[in-house]
């Protein structure tokens, strides 16, 4: 007995079409999962970097506005907030976050201590700011602004 249609798939064909199937959902899943994750990486960095922009903008303000203000916190590295108080009186604080905050003396960097009083008036202040995440301790973002008015 002869077939004499022979049409349809061997076993074959059908094994080698689900594996390159197979390798093809691989690769689209792994490039979709890598986006997700750039994208959260991406988007962590961008809280952090505008976090240290809210805070460079609100203590140039109360810099130039107050003719005496002071930088609390509750510890210097790792505070877990700053308090600025001058004309305004502002608190950040982000349970996310751990805040650092450097004086710039030459070319070194050193760490404020927990109670800092400036006099806009005489001096101009040059900090740096660094943010990291509590989360994820490798995404840090650090910023250094100078603080001035016209004397």
């Amino acid at each position: 007995m002869t077939i004499q249609n022979e049409r349809g798939f061997t076993l074959i064909e059908l094994l080698v079409s689900i594996a390159l199937g197979s390798i093809v959902l691989v690769l689209i899943y792994q490039f979709f999962f890598q986006g997700i994750h750039f994208s959260k990486v991406v988007n962590d960095k961008t809280l952090l970097q505008q976090e240290a922009n809210y805070m460079v903008s609100s203590m140039t303000k109360i810099h130039q506005t107050s003719d005496s203000y002071s930088i609390t916190f509750d510890q210097n590295p790792n505070a877990s907030y700053i308090t600025v108080d001058g004309k305004q009186k502002i608190t950040f604080q982000n349970k996310k976050f751990r805040y650092e905050l450097m004086n710039k003396n030459g070319t070194n960097n050193t760490y404020i201590p927990n109670a800092f009083t400036v006099n806009p008036l005489k001096e101009d202040v040059i900090l740096t700011i660094k943010i990291t995440s509590k989360d994820k301790e490798n995404q840090t973002y650090q910023t250094t602004a100078t603080l001035s008015r016209l004397k």
